[in-house]
């Protein structure tokens, strides 16, 4: 069937991949925020799940996150002979015979779930806008 006059042909492969590549970009932004959000979330938990030492207290405050595509990853920067300098303190916490407990994974572990359920309603709510 031929078409109508002047009118366009009205190409459904193109519109339909341009749908997909619209939602597949946003999906992709999305999923790198949320991704941040939780990230950050759980530097928090860490933050206030690290054991009280003698010291300055900047183990505790020096969680941070660094973002790599479709994941992220939550760290400690002090070392044992400063920022980014020596052993990580956080192997120290977590594989010392002497040092405290450990609690990094531990602290992961029991929170694993929540940050997942976080993950799932914050990108639900980034859908539905």
């Amino acid at each position: 069937m031929q078409g109508h006059g002047n009118a366009a042909a009205f190409d459904l492969d193109k519109e339909l991949r341009t749908i997909i590549n619209k939602f597949r970009k946003e999906n992709f932004k999305y999923t790198q925020e949320t991704l941040a959000e939780v990230g950050n979330n759980m530097a928090q938990i860490l933050s206030r799940n690290t054991p009280t030492t003698k010291g300055t207290g900047l183990f505790r405050s020096s969680f941070k996150v660094k973002p790599y595509v479709n994941s992220v990853y939550v760290y400690n920067d002090r070392g044992a002979k400063g920022i980014n300098a020596g052993i990580p303190i956080s192997n120290l916490a977590e594989y010392s015979k002497r040092g405290p407990k450990p609690f990094i994974l531990n602290t992961f572990n029991s929170n694993k779930v929540q940050i997942y359920n976080d993950f799932i309603k914050i990108m639900q709510q980034k859908l539905n806008k």
